[in-house]
């Protein structure tokens, strides 16, 4: 249905099947006149809590600092828009798709990142999300987690 205007949040990372998977996505579900937001979701340096120390560098080289909060997430956020550039941009160009990049910060241990993209989906009135979902088995699940499931929207937003 083209023209539909429907808005599409897409969660990236630096994977191989992430890419495959925004493949996918906009070549089964976008059409002209849709938006993708593309969102990658880091840890927040500032929330994290830390047990890095200073590091006795080899013979010779002294100490290092351990980098600042602010150091890291600008290495993060480098990380992400140099993902971005070589992974996604290629793909994203090729299709005259519509698309914002959007980097979303996570309190470390605290909020899922499936509940970071549902706040982000709402706020921008997705249509749908769109994340990666791991091969693991239920009881990895419970022990490990998974980023896939997310309990609640504050409306019916389609998780793909």
């Amino acid at each position: 249905m083209p023209g539909s205007g429907r808005v599409y949040v897409i969660g990236v990372d630096s994977t191989k099947a992430s890419v495959d998977r925004l493949k996918k996505t906009l070549a089964n579900f976008v059409n002209p006149g849709d938006h993708v937001h593309i969102a990658a979701v880091i840890p927040d340096p500032a929330t994290e809590k830390t047990t890095e120390v200073g590091v006795a560098g080899s013979l010779g080289s002294g100490y290092t600092e351990p980098e600042s909060g602010a150091d890291k997430l600008k290495r993060r956020v480098k990380e992400v828009e140099d993902n971005f550039t070589t992974l996604y941009a290629p793909v994203l160009e090729e299709t005259g798709i519509h698309y914002e990049v959007a980097v979303l910060l996570t309190p470390s241990k605290t909020k899922a990142i499936g509940e970071v993209l549902v706040s982000y989906a709402e706020k921008v009135h997705a249509s749908a999300i769109v994340m990666g979902k791991s091969d693991r088995s239920a009881l990895q699940e419970l022990f490990i987690g998974s980023v896939a499931k997310v309990r609640s929207a504050l409306h019916a937003v389609r998780v793909c």
